[in-house]
């Protein structure tokens, strides 16, 4: 069995689906892992849909749900065990996943983005700010397949330059803002099990966000 949850999921708490795994745990003991995985799904909402109402904040847990409908086949009749569960603690009913993928595990790609260097980047009008980015697949979860950068000056996404698909990409780029203000920047990038940049099914995403403070 497979379970995927969201972690922004608005219609059920991400805390029910470690309740469930804990129920899980008991019954199975020593072979939980044999045969149960929980992938928790970071800023996804709850629902099946590819198009997301507030795409600079969100993304698709569709992606995840389509591969976990393929991986158990392979897991009952060729024996090809998924990735493994993702790693996660829960305090005060908040479930609290580790930041780098390598420690999370699971299936979905971890994005880490800074703005000369920081969450948050202070500069003037016309100068340049340097975004930097590393995206880091889980173990066995695949390799990142594409990224696309959104400025905060509209919702139009930018295609990145991802020339090879590897489990860890780093992307660097600069931007220049003409005017003050406050501009949100985000990165949303997609990883694939087989590393198809041009599959369209069991793409699974993540993204990440800055703040640049941009002052006359």
């Amino acid at each position: 069995m497979i379970v995927v949850a969201a972690l922004w999921d608005q219609d059920a708490f991400p805390w029910q689906a470690a309740w469930y795994a804990g129920k899980v745990r008991e019954s199975l003991g020593r072979r939980l892992e044999q045969s149960f995985r929980l992938y928790y799904i970071v800023r996804a909402l709850h629902g099946d849909v590819e198009s997301q109402r507030e795409p600079l904040q969100t993304v698709p847990c569709l992606g995840a749900l389509q591969r976990s409908l393929l991986d158990p086949s392979d897991w009952v009749e060729r024996g090809v065990a998924p990735p493994e569960r993702t790693r996660y603690r829960v305090v005060e009913g908040q479930v609290l996943v580790p930041e780098s993928a390598r420690e999370r595990k699971g299936v979905q790609p971890v994005v880490r983005l800074t703005a000369n260097g920081g969450k948050r980047a202070e500069i003037r009008a016309g100068q340049e700010v340097t975004l930097s980015a590393e995206i880091e697949a889980p173990p066995g979860a695949g390799a990142i397949i594409a990224a696309e950068w959104n400025f905060g000056e509209g919702v139009q996404f930018v295609p990145a330059d991802i020339r090879q698909p590897s489990p860890r990409v780093t992307l660097q780029t600069r931007h220049v803002f003409r005017r003050p203000g406050t501009y949100v920047v985000t990165l949303r990038a997609a990883s694939h099990r087989g590393g198809d940049r041009h599959g369209v099914f069991a793409r699974i995403q993540n993204l990440d966000r800055v703040r640049v403070v941009v002052g006359e």
